[in-house]
């Protein structure tokens, strides 16, 4: 036990890059060793454009495409297409979510999915008008979200504009 306690304190002080796989089973401990044992194979397109890694990064690879959430980009649309304003949120708080979401659709134009989302989505029609008549973008979209909160004479002059 002493040697065995002795051997993992030099491979802390003294490792090399080649110790690294020795260590993250050890302390990572039987269950880290189990998975390293029975996942599949990480290919060569998940490990990067150097074909010949390390035993390291071959077992961190491994590990990543086990424990990290996969993306559905199906569902993110679906979820996408159906999110609606809630009663009493902010604009600004329901244009972060439908930020946030547009992120994992993979859309190739986010800001123009995020704009018609808005327009389609909006029940003010004043702001609707003037979003399509001049050509918004979800960046100008979430500069004038603020105004719904100006008072009511602010309103009638920013109608006008």
């Amino acid at each position: 036990m002493a040697t065995e306690h002795r051997k993992t304190v030099s491979l802390l002080w003294d490792h090399r890059p080649s110790d690294e796989e020795r260590l993250l089973i050890i302390f990572g401990g039987q269950i880290i060793a189990d998975l390293e044992d029975t996942l599949l194979d990480a290919t060569d397109n998940e490990a990067g454009e150097d074909a010949h890694i390390d035993a390291y990064a071959h077992i961190i690879i491994k590990l990543n495409k086990h424990f990290l959430p996969k993306k559905n980009k199906d569902f993110a649309r679906f979820q996408f297409g159906n999110l609606k304003k809630n009663d009493g949120e902010s604009l600004v708080r329901y244009y972060t979510r439908i930020r946030e979401i547009a992120k994992k659709c993979s859309f190739s134009n986010d800001s123009g999915a995020i704009r018609d989302h808005l327009i389609k989505t909006m029940m003010n029609n004043v702001v609707c008008i003037k979003a399509i008549r001049k050509n918004w973008t979800s960046t100008k979209f979430q500069k004038k979200l603020s105004w719904t909160r100006k008072p009511k004479h602010k309103l009638k002059r920013w109608r006008r504009k």
